[in-house]
């Protein structure tokens, strides 16, 4: 390992460890040019970039947001090359058309890996499973970890707050960093407009725009995926020099492919551990992974949810879901949405903030 590897990492694998399947383990691309594109750690990045390299795959599955007839779209696509890989990369926090880019692969003979949401990733096993064809086609299933997506209008509302036109919207790219970050918009003719990560992400912590499947979803590590992958942000991390991403190989197709990673050196990682993760954010999981709360601030805000019944709960979780059930409500309405987005951003992040300290009771 080199100088970089040991400044951000304190104990890397050594190149004759092996990973073991299920486990979690936290680690970044050496590569400082393929971080400097990534919302973390740049794991994501190197592997789609190495498997391009070997020949393991023809293209990889990714996803960007543009604009199309004045609107923002998410698109999903393929790349072939670094420097596509690399200009899709990051966060987009929006649900994208994963799905219908892989079953267009369905009668060709393009081998591809996949970066899909944890929803996504299940329904493309599922879809492979089902169609011997086009289980030849998809080598690789990379998850993200997912707390929710948004729909386009969210970032279609949120440019006409700032004075932008959708339209003119090129690529939309996020640094996040430990505690903030930054989010920029590059627009037609090159001109880049930024705004704090905070504020984005204050409207989507507080259920504005979200997507209707985010609802009652309880898939946020991408149990079905070969690899998942995701931030890592506890107090130990946010103190390292270099920002990590942490990663869970699930299946032997992708302990294999994160195992070259580390075995070339092009990755350097240490591990975390699956049960301190569970430990670490146990107050998280049990807000996200149990629908009785939810179930509870549906009835009380008249949101559709599929068949649960009533339950004893955390009585300020019930709060906190309600409060983004109805924030949610709002955000699908015309006057909602001017209410909401006439509002300063410290309101909203005041919104936020209170939706995510209930949630942490």
């Amino acid at each position: 390992m080199n100088e970089e590897h040991t400044a951000g990492s304190r104990s890397c694998l050594s190149v004759r460890d092996a990973l073991v399947l299920g486990e979690m383990y936290c680690g970044y691309a050496a590569d400082a040019g393929v971080r400097a594109h990534a919302s973390s750690g740049g794991i994501v990045s190197s592997l789609l970039i190495e498997l391009l390299r070997t020949g393991a795959v023809d293209s990889a599955v990714v996803s960007w947001i543009t604009s199309e007839h004045e609107r923002i779209a998410a698109v999903s696509g393929l790349a072939e090359t670094r420097d596509a890989v690399l200009d899709a990369a990051g966060s987009a926090y929006i649900y994208t058309p994963v799905i219908a880019t892989v079953r267009r692969l369905e009668h060709t003979q393009r081998r591809v890996a996949v970066v899909a949401l944890p929803c996504q990733a299940r329904s493309i096993r599922e879809l492979i499973e089902r169609r011997p064809d086009l289980r030849r086609n998809v080598v690789l299933i990379v998850g993200l970890f997912c707390r929710g997506a948004v729909q386009s209008e969210f970032y279609d509302d949120l440019l006409r707050k700032k004075g932008i036109n959708p339209g003119d919207v090129e690529c939309v790219k996020v640094n996040r960093g430990h505690v903030s970050g930054e989010v920029r918009f590059v627009l037609r003719g090159g001109r880049c407009v930024s705004m704090d990560f905070f504020e984005l992400n204050a409207y989507r912590t507080a259920g504005i725009h979200a997507h209707p499947a985010c609802l009652h979803c309880t898939e946020h590590l991408a149990d079905s995926a070969d690899i998942s992958v995701g931030d890592i942000f506890t107090a130990e991390y946010k103190r390292r020099s270099v920002k990590h991403s942490c990663f869970v190989p699930r299946t032997e197709a992708g302990l294999s492919a994160v195992q070259g990673l580390v075995e070339s050196e092009k990755v350097a990682c240490e591990h975390f551990g699956m049960q301190r993760y569970r430990d670490t954010f146990r107050k998280l999981e049990a807000f996200t992974n149990t629908l009785d709360s939810r179930a509870v601030a549906a009835r009380l805000t008249r949101v559709r949810f599929p068949g649960k019944g009533i339950r004893p709960c955390h009585p300020l979780h019930v709060l906190s879901w309600t409060l983004f059930f109805v924030f949610f409500r709002m955000s699908r309405t015309a006057w909602g949405r001017r209410v909401l987005y006439a509002l300063p951003p410290i309101a909203v992040k005041g919104m936020s903030v209170l939706v995510k300290g209930l949630s942490k009771v």
